[in-house]
């Protein structure tokens, strides 16, 4: 772990709750009251509807009381084959490939995600699945998309792993995806490797041991760099999860809830609206390689916008050769631990600090709202605070700041 030693250079006046407002107006942040929210956008764990497959696709089932093999008569007795092998083809013999329909649903996700081809939609009903997902999924593509849902008005939970690698075009949501010490024997929970146009969206991601609760990482780390440019990640989006409680206990700086180490040839990233809460030996956000010699690894073009975050030690950590980094109105609040080597934003060894912004931010309740920073970052209408109350359960994914200025104005649920 590396340590900076350096005075905070950024710290803020506290200004009391009263002010909030005005000085969002003189900044150019517009509060807006929770009556206008949109209906549009969902901020539960689950799924509202079942998406529509894409041209030629079709819906899969996955259910606890489903089967992943098949066993049919032939001409010298019975043959017992694993469902997926046929699905993934598009077999229409349902004599030897019945469809992964509701009334003969799959067993396991991981058969679903297997039998997935672009335009498929993979519906998993209410139950617990404990078994490692996502090996073996194939690329879909821009028009014909690959859906991995939870069914509407069911609770799924995943007591084990999910793990997408190169999945382009994948959208995973409504899962409650929740630490198996069977299982999980890595660094993370999900792990989201490479890849264009993917999405992680209304999932709740708790109680890793490792490093992080999610980790994002590079297509490839080897081959040219038209290679590396292609696997990607770019033009993905972690938005409206609850991540909470990071359980590790390495050294102080090294367990967060995001870890985006997607390298310098990744870009388009977006993690906006989420909740994040309980990362007390890292941080809620960490952009950048794991230390020097894989700089490599720090992301390119992330957007960090209306985040809730709540006891982390610090809230967003930049490092290495992450650029292009854009921290926006998040609320950053009641950090964990001393602060002595942490802030609402972290700046950790940073080689270009002129390519990261930290704007129109709250920071509630830190000594040190930017840590670590030189004259070189960008900053302009943050604010600073004590700490906040809130209201609502980080346990039950429901947690909000109580004041209606402060939530309509930073955070999960500001501008709507």
């Amino acid at each position: 772990m590396h340590r900076s030693t350096d005075r905070p250079t950024l710290r803020r006046r506290l200004i009391a709750f009263g002010a909030l407002l005005a000085l969002a107006v003189t900044t150019g942040v517009t509060a807006t009251s929770a009556s206008a929210a949109s209906s549009s956008v969902y901020f539960g764990v689950g799924s509202k509807s079942i998406a529509t497959p894409g041209d030629g696709g079709r819906v899969l089932y996955v259910s606890t009381t489903g089967a992943d093999q098949y066993t049919y008569e032939v001409s010298w007795g019975k043959k017992t084959v694993n469902r997926y092998e046929c699905l993934r083809l598009k077999s229409t013999d349902r004599a030897t490939c019945p469809p992964a329909s509701s009334g003969a649903p799959l067993r396991t996700i991981q058969a679903g995600v297997r039998s997935a081809q672009p335009g498929d939609v993979i519906v998993v009903r209410g139950g617990t699945y404990s078994e490692a997902v996502g090996w073996g999924a194939v690329a879909a593509t821009k028009s014909l998309p690959i859906v991995l849902q939870s069914h509407p008005k069911e609770r799924v939970d995943v007591r084990g792993t999910l793990s997408l690698e190169l999945a382009s075009y994948w959208t995973v949501r409504g899962f409650h995806f929740l630490y198996n010490s069977k299982i999980q024997t890595g660094q993370a929970i999900v792990y989201l490797q490479g890849g264009t146009g993917w999405t992680f969206t209304n999932n709740e991601v708790a109680g890793s041991t490792g490093v992080a609760n999610v980790m994002v990482l590079p297509g490839t780390r080897t081959g040219s760099v038209a290679a590396r440019k292609a696997a990607g990640p770019h033009d993905y989006k972690i938005a409206l999860n609850c991540i909470r409680d990071n359980r590790g206990d390495d050294t102080h700086g090294m367990d967060h809830n995001i870890y985006v180490m997607a390298g310098i040839y990744s870009s388009g990233g977006f993690i906006e609206r989420n909740l994040l809460a309980g990362a007390p030996r890292g941080s809620q956000i960490k952009a950048a390689g794991p230390y020097q010699s894989a700089s490599s690894d720090s992301p390119h073009g992330l957007t960090i916008s209306r985040n809730t975050m709540l006891g982390g030690a610090s809230g967003v950590t930049v490092g290495l050769a992450a650029q292009y980094v854009r921290i926006n109105q998040n609320l950053v609040a009641n950090p964990a631990g001393s602060q002595q080597w942490d802030g609402g934003v972290k700046i950790w060894e940073l080689q270009r600090q002129d390519l990261t912004s930290v704007k129109q931010n709250l920071f509630a309740g830190y000594k040190a709202p930017v840590y670590g920073a030189s004259s070189a970052l960008v900053t302009s209408g943050n604010v600073s605070s004590g700490t906040i109350a809130y209201e609502g359960s980080i346990a039950n994914c429901t947690a909000k700041a109580k004041d209606l200025r402060v939530r309509s104005t930073y955070g999960q649920l500001s501008g709507l």
